[in-house]
């Protein structure tokens, strides 16, 4: 009897086995697929541009710490700086928690809650996206979840070597992304109430206390050299006027409402079903009274969703930044389903339960397949398809003028974009940069006749780009390439009356003000005096974010020294000598304005 007994266990065994490698595999196809098909979006490109700069911009990256950059080095070294290049990192993160799931299960004695979040992390289309982006979201999701593993094996077994393993995870977490010091501080209010709990029942030991001593102590000293960087970032991403400009940090109730939506991976109303499950599956836990992994969970979850909040974090509420929460959300589901097929073992036996478990599988995977398909169809910012556009329709040495119609912090995402693609390609375009135009470098296009294009982002209702007299070509996503269907004159002319076009577009007063300092800017190397100073006067009116800055005081020392010109050259010498004044006060050195005081 107990020989076939080993031998059902041993059965067990492998089924578990060959299931956890079927979803591994799974995941693998499925984040493999169409791994180059996109563009780099505009963080992406900041990935590759950093990483182009070697050890210097790897140390220098203000936002982020360097783990990404450096891991991706060797991968772009090998394959070069391609898109699939980039991304591997990502899909190796992304498949790698799958494994740490399954084990997660195992280690907290609920396999079957392992086995079914990794299929709904592998069918995640959210998780998909990530581990197919040159960014830092798969390694924190993978690093964080390889942290609370490891954390539970210290607190169930503490041992030298799995503290300082937990310490060495932590420290390369920190390393991965910012966002690992929420991770970090809901782990220590972990245990706290661990320690806190075992010293109540009297079973904690005093070397328990050495072990987490070590473990902290070893973090600090792998993290010592970044810790000077650390005071700077805070300053740039915590608090309430940074980063999106909003004011204030975004709610907590947003926030779960932007990862409720995010982590589904069905689409529409089932993120509520989802959501009764893994609170179901936290009950269970509570009703089971298996409080370890109950307070894991919570700490993972909950937590550390209030530690967004009390930490005041600004950046919009982008599922991705507290992307470390999915494994553990979808967890709680596992427990849920698997308690739910235990229980139908009891009514329709272990077959009838099996081809239950089977039935569920097929639906779950049917019905995240749309989703999933539609993940891949969709592209967030198209670049590669613009270009091929152009190539199409534009001629050698025509325009491109990249702007936004929206305001971002004087942010410019197709002027931080579309180089990249053109340099890579070697297209023989000449491009402008909306909000930061320059007089001296526009006069050359005064000599030639080429059409102008410009390159358009409006994330916004775009009804009125499309009711302009423009030729508008859409792309993925929020992207345009429009024009004048008759254009005449200079390219220098057609710019600036595609300024004069776009310009009533612009969605808000901030943007409307950067766009008519590009139109001054044009108007001095067109030498139009009266729409300089027109627009300068707006911008003095009107855009005090503007006033006083290097832009400005240019234009203003161009303005000024054209007016002085005109009245030497009248003789209108007190009115020189009134205008020299306010020109020395732009440039002290200005040797006209200096030339007619000391005359």
């Amino acid at each position: 009897m107990k020989h076939y007994e080993l031998l059902g266990r041993k059965s067990r065994k492998w089924q578990g086995l060959l299931i956890a490698m079927a979803i591994i595999w799974l995941g693998f196809a499925l984040r493999l697929y169409n791994l180059a098909g996109d563009s780099f979006w505009i963080d992406e490109i900041i990935t590759i541009r950093t990483v182009q700069g070697g050890a210097e911009a790897i140390l220098n990256v203000r936002d982020h710490p360097p783990l990404l950059y450096v891991l991706t080095l060797p991968s772009v070294n090998l394959f070069g700086e391609t898109e699939f290049a980039a991304r591997l990192l990502s899909v190796v993160a992304g498949i790698l928690a799958l494994p740490l799931l399954i084990l997660l299960g195992r280690i907290s004695r609920l396999p079957g809650a392992g086995l079914w979040a990794a299929l709904f992390l592998a069918l995640s289309p959210f998780h998909v996206r990530l581990s197919q982006t040159a960014r830092h979201y798969p390694l924190l999701i993978t690093f964080s979840l390889a942290t609370y593993v490891v954390l539970y094996m210290a607190l169930k077994r503490p041992q030298w070597s799995i503290w300082l393993a937990y310490a060495g995870l932590t420290a390369l977490n920190l390393y991965t992304h910012y966002g690992a010091f929420i991770v970090l501080a809901s782990q220590t209010l972990l245990i706290f109430i661990w320690l806190s709990l075992r010293l109540v029942k009297k079973t904690a030991h005093l070397s328990v206390f050495s072990y987490i001593g070590a473990a902290a102590l070893t973090v600090l000293l792998l993290f010592a050299p970044w810790l000077s960087r650390i005071l700077r970032t805070l300053r740039a991403n915590i608090g309430e006027n940074v980063v999106t400009g909003t004011g204030t940090s975004t709610p907590l109730l947003i926030w779960a409402r932007h990862a409720i939506n995010s982590f589904n991976p069905f689409g529409g109303i089932l993120s509520f079903l989802l959501l009764g499950l893994a609170v179901f599956g936290l009950s269970l836990l509570a009703w089971r009274r298996k409080w370890s992994v109950l307070l894991l969970l919570i700490s993972a979850t909950t937590v550390s969703f209030a530690m967004v909040s009390i930490f005041q974090v600004a950046r919009g509420p982008f599922a991705r930044y507290i992307s470390f929460t999915l494994p553990f959300y979808l967890f709680a589901v596992g427990i849920s389903i698997s308690a739910i097929l235990a229980l139908s073992r009891r009514f329709i036996g272990a077959f009838g339960s099996l081809l239950l478990s089977a039935v569920l599988v097929i639906a779950i995977v049917l019905t995240a397949w749309p989703a999933l398909q539609q993940e891949y169809d969709f592209v967030l910012e198209d670049w590669q398809s613009i270009l091929n556009y152009l190539d199409q329709n534009a001629s050698k040495g025509d325009v491109l003028v990249a702007m936004s119609l929206n305001y971002r912090n004087n942010f410019n995402l197709v002027d931080a974009s579309i180089p990249y693609y053109l340099n890579k390609d070697g297209q023989e375009h000449i491009l402008l940069s909306g909000n930061s135009l320059d007089p001296e470098e526009l006069t050359s296009l005064n000599e030639i006749e080429n059409d102008v294009w410009g390159i358009v982002f409006d994330w916004n209702d775009q009804s009125a780009l499309y009711g302009s007299s423009l030729a508008v070509e859409p792309f993925q996503t929020a992207l345009f390439v429009v024009r004048e269907e008759e254009q005449r004159g200079s390219s220098l002319e057609r710019t600036l009356e595609l300024y004069n076009q776009m310009i009533p577009l612009a969605d808000d007063l901030s943007q409307r003000c950067l766009m008519r300092l590009d139109k001054a800017s044009l108007s001095v190397a067109i030498e139009n005096w009266s729409t300089v100073a027109d627009e300068l006067y707006f911008i003095e009116q009107s855009c005090p974010e503007l006033r006083g800055t290097a832009r400005v005081k240019k234009l203003y020392r161009a303005l000024l020294s054209r007016q002085l010109a005109e009245q030497r050259q009248l003789g209108q010498l007190d009115a020189a000598r009134q205008t020299a004044e306010s020109l020395l006060k732009l440039d002290r050195n200005d040797q006209n304005a200096l030339e007619v005081l000391t005359a």
